[in-house]
């Protein structure tokens, strides 16, 4: 009797050992590979602007949340290098910026982020998608 627990074991062990591999690039693929769909555009409201450039972090702390879970959300203190304008106007190629996010935002990449002037001089970034994406921002300010 135990001689046949240990065969269908096996029979499985192999069955299992076939799978795995693909079923770990299917799943991986899943979560990483673009479907090829445009993005929803990004919306922005008038006085808004809209630029395309990285993001750097100067900073971050951890931002108490209503959701109860500590550390989950940090504000973060960001430097954002302008390469172009889509909207809106802004002379400086580096403005002090402002978020509270779950994750920091890499700062290898270019994107198209918008910023809502925070009357200091400064701004908070709304939204930002990768560049690379060539994600749309919509039409006339809402």
């Amino acid at each position: 009797m135990n001689l046949g627990i240990t065969c269908m074991l096996s029979e499985h062990r192999a069955l299992l050992r076939k799978l795995l591999l693909p079923l770990l690039c299917a799943l991986s693929g899943c979560a990483t590979v673009q479907d090829g769909e445009a993005a929803d555009a990004l919306e922005y409201a008038c006085g808004d602007l809209a630029v395309v450039g990285r993001i750097v972090t100067i900073s971050s702390k951890a931002s108490p949340g209503s959701d109860g879970l500590p550390n989950w959300r940090s504000q973060y203190n960001l430097q954002v290098r302008i390469k172009r304008v889509i909207q809106g106007k802004e002379n400086r190629h580096i403005v002090p910026a402002s978020a509270i996010a779950h994750a920091q935002i890499r700062d290898d990449r270019d994107f198209l982020a918008v910023l809502r002037p925070d009357g200091e001089g400064g701004y908070t970034l709304m939204t930002a998608n990768l560049w690379a994406y060539r994600p749309k921002i919509s039409g006339p300010c809402s």
